[in-house]
C-alpha cells in the first residue's frame, strides 16, 4: 500500500498539488479523517474578503496590505527577492490575480530564542480561502507522538545484538532539519492565482506595491501541512529503504528487516539512533539533495550520549535508556509560566499551558494537575474575558508544576520485544456500586494472549472487596476521602457530609466509587510483585477517561488518580462493557461470605489485612496530597478478556458466580 501511495503523491507533485479549493484532496486510510470545525472560525468571512473584483477601484487604504518596516521590512524584501530567484513566487499583473490574502511578517527564532529571520504568514483564515478549502480535506496528518518516541528508543537500545543496535555503548543521535519545508511543494497551476499577495513597498511614498503570487504552498493554508507532511513521507520511507540496502551493501546490517538505525521524522525534524553516524549522516544528505530538500546545515547535530529527538533529551548506557527534559527547554518553560502568572491574559495562558503539556509527557506527574490551567482557560474562553485576577494560591500552583517537572524530568525508556520476556503483565478488572466495591487481579506471563495460554501457564486470579457492612472504618474512610479539597458529591445538603460520616453514598458518587475500585485493584496487583505493564479495565468512561488523560476537575479524583503508584513499566486505563465485566460487578454488590462460597475454588482471595493496608496508605496519601510518581503509557492489546471466562473454565462454580462468569 505505501507503494501505491508514494506513485500517487510522485505524480501529484510532477503535476503541481491541488490545494482542494475547486477538487478534494485524494483520501487516503492510512491517514487519520480530518473533522473541520463546525461554524466560521474568529475573524472568518463567509465568503472571500478579498477577491480582485471587489478591489478594483479602491483605493490604497482598502487594499489587503500587511507586511511590516524597519528592519523587518527590509528582511521581508529580502526575502521575497531570494524566494522569486528560487521559483516560489512571481510577479504578476493585478489584472490576472483572482484574490488577495494579508501577510503577516513576524521575528523568526532559533532554539535558544534568538532571532534567526522573518517569516512572512499570509492569513488565509481572514481572507476567506481556507473556509472552503476546509469542506474539500478529507484526512488531515498523523505526527510522531511522544510513545513513538519511547518505543523506537526501546528498540534501538536494547541490550545485546538481538534486532536491537548491538548494545547503547555504540550508538548516536541524528538530528536534521529540512529547510522550508512547506515551500518545496509546488501547487497546480489552476489554483496559482488565488494565493496572491502584495509586497512591500518599492516608493518612499508607499503608493505602489507589486503584486506577487505563491507558486508553491505558503504558511497559513490549511492544506500546506497535509501536502508536505505526504511528500516528506516518501522521502523519508526511500531514504529508510536506500539506507538499509546501502548498509547491507557495506555488511553493517540485514537488508530492511532490522538495520543498524532507527528513524522518526515529525514535519520537517528527522531524528535517527545509529551505530555509523558518519555514513548514516552523509548517505541522509545526499539523498535529500536528490529530493531537492535543503537541510540546515547549521542545526545538524550527531551526540554520542546527550543527543536530542524531537526536543526531548535522550540518555543512555549499560543497556538502558532514558527521556529527559533538558535543562535550557525547562528554564524556558519555568519562564513561560510565570510570564503567565505575572500577566494571566488568554494567549499568555494558552501558551504556558501548550509548553506545560509537553514538559508532562515526560515528567507525567504534572499531568494530572494540568486542570487547573485548563479549568482558568475554560473561564477565560466562557467568560469572553481577557485576563484573570489569580489569586495567591492559584498562583503558588501553577508555579509548583514547574517544580515538579524538575524533579520527574527522567523518563526511563523500557525495552521491548526479546528484552522483556522475563517481565509480567498485570490485568486489573474493577467495579463498584453504593455499597461496595471490588474486583478482580491476574499476573500473567508476558506475551500470553490466547486462552490456552492462560489455562496452562498456572494462572490464579486474586478477588477482593471492601462493603460498607463489613468494612465500616474502610468505608467511611472512603466518605472522608470523598469530602477532600471541599466535595459534596451529590447531595443537596453539604451538612450531611460532615462529621463522623453518618451519611450514604448516592447516585452522584460512582464515578468517585469506581474510580476507588480502580486504585485498589491497581495498588493490590502491584503489592503482589513487579510487571512491565498495569493495565486496569472498568466499564465506566469517565474513570477511563480520567486515568488516561490525567485530568479531573473533581479535586477528590484528581487526588486519587494522582496516588495510584508507577509501576516499572508503565500503567493503561482501557475500557470495557458491563456485560464482559460481570465477575468484578457481583464481587463488588456481595458480602465476602457469599463470594467464598460461590466463587471456584481454585480462586484465591486478597488477605484482609493486605487490603485495609493498602486502602489505609491509599487514603493517607490522598489525605497528606503528596505529589504522585504516575507514569500512563498505552498498554498493548496482550488481554483477551472475553467476559474472564476462561477462569471459570478451570472448575466448576455454583450458579450465582455462574451466571456472573
Amino acid at each position: 500500500n505505501e507503494g501505491v501511495e508514494d506513485v500517487a503523491i510522485c505524480d501529484m507533485l510532477k503535476q503541481g498539488c491541488p490545494i482542494g479549493l475547486f477538487d478534494s484532496i485524494e483520501e487516503n486510510n492510512a491517514w487519520p479523517a480530518y473533522k473541520p470545525p463546525p461554524g466560521l472560525r474568529p475573524g472568518e468571512p463567509e465568503e472571500l474578503r478579498w477577491a480582485r473584483e471587489k478591489l478594483e477601484g479602491e483605493d490604497w487604504a482598502s487594499l489587503p496590505i500587511g507586511g511590516a518596516s524597519g528592519d523587518m521590512g527590509r528582511q521581508w524584501a529580502e526575502l521575497i527577492e531570494k524566494e522569486a530567484q528560487l521559483g516560489r513566487v512571481s510577479e504578476i499583473p493585478f489584472e490576472d490575480a483572482e484574490a488577495f490574502t494579508k501577510v503577516a511578517v513576524i521575528w523568526k527564532k532559533g532554539s535558544r530564542g534568538e532571532v534567526t529571520g522573518v517569516r512572512p504568514i499570509d492569513d488565509f483564515r481572514r481572507s476567506g480561502l481556507n473556509r472552503p478549502i476546509r469542506e474539500n480535506l478529507k484526512t488531515t496528518i498523523c505526527l510522531p507522538k511522544t510513545q513513538d518516541i519511547q518505543t523506537m528508543l526501546s528498540t534501538a537500545f536494547r541490550g545485546g545484538t538481538g534486532n536491537g543496535l548491538g548494545g547503547s555503548q555504540e550508538a548516536w543521535t541524528l538530528e536534521v532539519d529540512i529547510q522550508s519545508a512547506f515551500r518545496q511543494v509546488p501547487i497546480a497551476m489552476q489554483d496559482r492565482n488565488w494565493l496572491c499577495f502584495f509586497g512591500p513597498p518599492v516608493d518612499d511614498m508607499h503608493q505602489r506595491r507589486r503584486v506577487y503570487r505563491h507558486e508553491v504552498a505558503p504558511f497559513g493554508l490549511v492544506t500546506s501541512p497535509a501536502l508536505w507532511c505526504r511528500t516528506a513521507a516518501v522521502a523519508f520511507r526511500v531514504l529508510r529503504r536506500l539506507l538499509a540496502v546501502a548498509e547491507t551493501q557495506e555488511g553493517e546490517g540485514p537488508l530492511a528487516i532490522s538495520p543498524k538505525f532507527r528513524a522518526l521524522l515529525y514535519v520537517d525534524d528527522i531524528s535517527m539512533v545509529t551505530c555509523s553516524p558518519r555514513f548514516s549522516l552523509i548517505f541522509m544528505l545526499l539523498v535529500l539533495g536528490l529530493f531537492n530538500m535543503p537541510v540546515a546545515l547549521n542545526k545538524v547535530k550527531a551526540s554520542r550520549y546527550d543527543g536530542r529527538i524531537l526536543g526531548y533529551g535522550v540518555e543512555h548506557g549499560r543497556g538502558k535508556a532514558w527521556l529527559t527534559v533538558p535543562e535550557d527547554k525547562l528554564a524556558r518553560v519555568e519562564n513561560e509560566v510565570r510570564e503567565m502568572v505575572n500577566d494571566p491574559t488568554r494567549k499568555n495562558l494558552r501558551r504556558a499551558m501548550g509548553k506545560l503539556n509537553w514538559l508532562a509527557q515526560v515528567a507525567t506527574p504534572v499531568k494530572h494537575s494540568l486542570s487547573v490551567g485548563y479549568e482558568l482557560l475554560g473561564v477565560l474562553e466562557t467568560k469572553n474575558l481577557r485576563r484573570l485576577n489569580l489569586s495567591e494560591p492559584k498562583r503558588a500552583e501553577l508555579l509548583r508544576l514547574v517544580e515538579t517537572a524538575r524533579s520527574h524530568r527522567r523518563l526511563e525508556i523500557v525495552a521491548s520485544g526479546r528484552g522483556v520476556d522475563r517481565y509480567r503483565l498485570h490485568v486489573v478488572c474493577t467495579d463498584a456500586s453504593l455499597s461496595g466495591v471490588g474486583g478482580v487481579y491476574v499476573t500473567l506471563p508476558w506475551g500470553t494472549n490466547e486462552q490456552a495460554d492462560y489455562l496452562t501457564a498456572g494462572v490464579v486470579p486474586t478477588w477482593f472487596a471492601v462493603n460498607a457492612e463489613e468494612h465500616g472504618s474502610l468505608w467511611t474512610d472512603f466518605k472522608r476521602l470523598r469530602l477532600t479539597a471541599g466535595a459534596v458529591g451529590a447531595s443537596t445538603k453539604p451538612e450531611e457530609r460532615a462529621g463522623s460520616g453518618n451519611w450514604e453514598f448516592k447516585s452522584g458518587d460512582m464515578v468517585f466509587l469506581e474510580m476507588v475500585a480502580a486504585c485498589i485493584g491497581v495498588r493490590l496487583a502491584q503489592v503482589a510483585g513487579s510487571a512491565a505493564l498495569t493495565t486496569v479495565y472498568s466499564d465506566n468512561e469517565a474513570v477511563v477517561k480520567i486515568l488516561s488523560s490525567q485530568k479531573s476537575r473533581a479535586a477528590s479524583l484528581r487526588i486519587l488518580m494522582s496516588t495510584v503508584a508507577q509501576s516499572s513499566g508503565g500503567f493503561a486505563a482501557k475500557f470495557i462493557a458491563g456485560e464482559r465485566n460481570k465477575v468484578a460487578d457481583a464481587i463488588s454488590r456481595r458480602p465476602t461470605r457469599e463470594i467464598r462460597q460461590s466463587a471456584p475454588k481454585w480462586w484465591m482471595a486478597a488477605e484482609t489485612q493486605v487490603v485495609a493496608d493498602v486502602v489505609k496508605r491509599l487514603c493517607d496519601e490522598c489525605f497528606s496530597v503528596r505529589l504522585p510518581c504516575y507514569s500512563p503509557m498505552a498498554g498493548p492489546e496482550r488481554v483477551n478478556l472475553d467476559e474472564l471466562a476462561f477462569w471459570a473454565q478451570r472448575q466448576p462454580q455454583s450458579a450465582s458466580m455462574e451466571a456472573a462468569a
